[in-house]
């Protein structure tokens, strides 16, 4: 496989594809035009094998050497930020999502690969180029593990990165073992009995039992430490209206911890707070969980693979002193196969991820993929994976799923 630096035409070629993802954003589960869009750009390429419907929309192109050796998979996301209708006369899917994460840089990086290994195939084994389905959800990256192809395409290394705000344009941060938090989101609802406005004594309101939630949720965050963080985002109390008390009531919050055992105990002392309040107040109460993320855990020897490489491109490496506070549901190929996941440096001055001025900066975009087209090179050339995995044993899926699906 050839490394060398990605040329002007090819680079002009992945900003084309950049902005066109930008303009059609779909959220997680919606991905169908975004799938459609990557699968045409691989296509040209002619891939060995290319997979449509991975766990949902996901898309997977194959690249094979000939030569047996190890399978490198290159993941990115497809979806875009979910986003809150801005009341315009957009079209829905436009208005309910945007590239404010930069997803949409990411998947013009792992694509530039294609043309890269079609004509410098790599030394050994094969290249996965995998473009995941819901990440911001947390259900996408289980999803392409339990569908029944990806079986076929057992990783021996597992390959991602995300891009940076308020890190130098164009640096990489590395960090071996831990390099971000594990989280999960809790959705609680209080009720009780709702009446007329004028007779509040007749009613059994949230209002109060909220307002203890609240109050008891951010004790329970100002109280932690060790990289544990409760956030609420989001309250609700009946509709809006003057003349009915309310009689149910939402409180939704994040949790995160350093890893997924401290994550544990900070769930309790959540079930316990709801369910005292719920109590104290006479309501009745349900507690859910949702978009949780395991803790992303670095290989380290892949670790320093990647930096080596990125030093020998002349990228300013970084380590990070910390894991990072969010969260991604990379985590799940780490639970299971050696894995690596780096930032890329989006600039000092740019905008926080999710922030409505967020935008990918297409400088980005050359030094994403000469970082990934040299570490691919490096490592199928090496053999040291072929042997280290142990067995993976799958969950039982559907009928459906284990003849391919679609």
């Amino acid at each position: 496989m050839i490394d060398a630096l990605p040329d002007r035409l090819l680079l002009d070629s992945l900003a084309t594809l950049r902005r066109t993802l930008h303009d059609v954003p779909e959220p997680a589960g919606h991905e169908a035009l975004t799938a459609q869009i990557i699968a045409n750009f691989l296509s040209v390429y002619a891939p060995d094998e290319l997979l449509l419907g991975l766990g949902g929309h996901g898309v997977a192109a194959v690249f094979e050497s000939g030569e047996e050796g190890p399978t490198l998979v290159v993941r990115c996301e497809l979806d875009a930020l979910a986003v809150e209708p801005d009341g315009s006369a957009e079209p829905l899917a436009k208005r309910s999502a945007a590239h404010r994460c930069g997803h949409d840089g990411h998947m013009s990086i792992v694509a530039g690969l294609a043309p890269i290994l079609r004509y410098s195939p790599p030394a050994k084994g094969r290249v996965v180029l995998l473009f995941q389905p819901a990440e911001e959800t947390g259900e996408g990256a289980l999803r392409i593990v339990d569908d029944a192809r990806f079986e076929t395409l057992r990783p021996d290394a597992v390959l991602g990165f995300h891009n940076l705000p308020g890190h130098p344009l164009g640096s990489v941060v590395v960090r071996e073992g831990l390099f971000t938090r594990a989280s999960t989101g809790v959705r609680v609802r209080l009720d009780g009995i709702p009446g007329h406005a004028a007779q509040p004594e007749l009613a059994r309101p949230p209002t109060l039992a909220v307002a203890d939630l609240l109050l008891g949720l951010s004790q329970v965050a100002a109280s932690l430490d060790g990289g544990r963080i409760v956030t609420v985002t989001h309250a609700s109390l009946g509709r809006p209206s003057f003349g009915l008390s309310p009689g149910h009531a939402e409180v939704l919050a994040t949790l995160r911890a350093e890893d997924d055992a401290s994550l544990r105990p900070l769930k309790r002392t959540v079930e316990e707070l709801v369910v005292s309040v719920a109590s104290e107040h006479e309501l009745s109460h349900a507690l859910s969980w949702h978009e949780s993320f395991p803790a992303c855990r670095n290989d380290p020897g892949l670790t320093r693979v990647l930096a080596d490489c990125a030093r020998a491109r002349g990228v300013d490496v970084r380590t990070a002193d910390a894991p990072f506070a969010w969260s991604e549901d990379f985590g799940v190929y780490s639970l299971r196969w050696p894995s690596v996941y780096f930032g890329l440096g989006a600039g000092m001055e740019a905008a926080a991820l999710h922030h409505d001025d967020y935008r990918f900066p297409d400088e980005c975009l050359s030094i994403g993929l000469g970082l990934l087209t040299r570490t691919i090179a490096r490592l199928s050339s090496e053999t040291r994976f072929a042997d280290a995995m142990p067995p993976v044993t799958s969950p039982s899926r559907p009928a459906a799923l284990r003849t391919g699906g679609s």
